[in-house]
């Protein structure tokens, strides 16, 4: 069956090989049926959605929706994400955000495994 995985971080990340390395192996241990992200097409997102398509894996994209939304359309957008019950949260910093901590703390309480990886430069 394999696991689903929610994937969330920095749109500036720039190390493929962590979130490719931290990704291939839950793949090779209980394997990723299905990947979920935030849908933009940089940082954490992009590498995910590329990850995916390598590995034929399906993904979920989920945009923000702004003009429903206004500016609280990343948090609308973080919590429907949550509310598909992804197996673990890997999360993928670069220096601090409020958005990931919140997505992270919210996974937390909800009972769902997080995984933080950080990078400050």
């Amino acid at each position: 069956m394999g696991m689903t995985v929610l994937t969330i971080g920095s749109w500036n990340w720039r190390d493929d090989l962590s979130l490719y390395r931290e990704l291939n192996r839950i793949h090779s241990s209980s394997g990723i049926s299905l990947l979920i992200h935030g849908g933009y097409p940089v940082g954490v997102d992009d590498i995910a959605d590329r990850w995916c398509h390598a590995n034929g894996v399906k993904v979920d994209r989920h945009l923000p929706n702004r003009r429903e939304h206004g500016r609280e359309a990343e948090s609308v957008r973080d919590s429907k994400m949550l509310q598909l019950k992804p197996d673990i949260v890997l999360a993928f910093e670069r220096f601090h955000s409020e958005e990931v901590r919140r997505l992270l703390d919210q996974a937390t309480r909800a009972g769902i495994k997080v995984m933080l990886e950080t990078e400050e430069s």
